[in-house]
């Protein structure tokens, strides 16, 4: 029989350490250059269809020839590629990058007007600082685990344990749900998921001169900004203790057109569920299939289990 408490601790644990964040590793890591010119690759015509149709396996190509950090020359456009904790770090670490460009290329993909002398002051000094406050590890500990446990406690008690379902089914559209639910508030519509899920897949095309081609992830884009439109009037001039941290996000744009607010709230969206669902698909899938790491994530929840008691408090109970 399936023991949802321990089941949902465990994932409640796990996307609780993904929010905290990991603890740097210590010993001697190579250190990427981006500054340097010597890892700058061309798109050519095969690079361009690989890139489009067989993106990952064309990456793991390019990390084995290149190393952990490369960047592709998409005509006016820099693509960075980072595959190690110490390359990403460095690459965010670097002066020399304009953090900024990124930013309003991402915005501008999830529907924001691009104007950056509009967007720079609400959404570097503001918006940003903002969200980076309030996903602290103390408001995750108060405002996250104790939802996080209800829903997902309750999510996994409507499971069918007569059928077989797949992975992706039973974690990831559930923490779909449940994410959306403490983050957005329960009047949010979850018929999104569909759309994420286009829009995640697809959405580093968005970020290129290539993005004109993805139809089908532009039409989810739009219909996830619309529902997102409709988010900003309902709930801009609200102060709703349940969603309080993206309400503190959304008001920190106040300044800005619904058109740019939309956008922001929709990079919040796509950037906690694309991080945490894919994170803990693959911690699941290893998890399934190594019986050693289940038995030793057993022993160490039980060993956790008292102190995490007590921070869920009466709802565990």
């Amino acid at each position: 029989m399936l023991d949802y408490k321990n089941l949902v601790l465990t994932l409640g644990a796990l996307v609780a350490a993904l929010l905290f964040g990991c603890l740097p590793r210590k010993g001697k890591q190579d250190i990427p250059n981006f500054n340097s010119s010597s890892n700058i690759l061309l798109f050519g015509l095969k690079g361009t269809i690989d890139f489009i149709f067989r993106r990952t396996p064309f990456l793991e190509e390019c990390r084995k020839l290149y190393g952990s950090a490369f960047k592709f020359s998409c005509g006016a456009y820099d693509m960075f590629i980072t595959s190690s904790p110490i390359a990403f770090k460095t690459f965010y670490q670097t002066r020399a990058l304009d953090h900024r460009e990124a930013h309003f290329r991402a915005l501008q993909a999830l529907g924001s007007s691009g104007n950056r002398g509009l967007l720079t002051t609400p959404v570097h000094e503001h918006f940003l600082p903002s969200f980076g406050r309030k996903l602290s590890r103390s408001s995750i500990a108060q405002e996250v685990l104790s939802p996080l446990y209800t829903h997902l406690l309750d999510r996994f008690q409507q499971v069918s344990l007569h059928k077989e379902l797949r992975l992706s089914e039973v974690i990831e559209n559930t923490l779909y749900e449940t994410l959306t639910i403490i983050f957005f508030g329960p009047s949010f519509p979850l018929d999104t998921y569909e759309d994420f899920k286009v829009l995640d897949r697809n959405i580093a095309l968005l970020f290129t001169p290539f993005g004109s081609t993805a139809f089908a992830t532009k039409r989810a884009r739009n219909r996830l900004h619309a529902v997102m439109m409709a988010y900003v009037q309902k709930n801009e001039h609200t102060t709703n203790e349940k969603t309080k941290i993206v309400i503190s996000a959304l008001s920190s744009v106040a300044s800005l057109p619904r058109e740019d607010k939309a956008a922001c709230l929709l990079s919040l969206f796509w950037s906690i569920h694309s991080n945490l669902l894919k994170s803990i698909w693959w911690m699941m899938a290893y998890l399934a299939q190594d019986s050693t790491a289940r038995h030793s994530l057993a022993v160490e929840i039980a060993r956790e289990l008292d102190p995490l008691r007590r921070r869920l408090g009466r709802v565990y109970q």
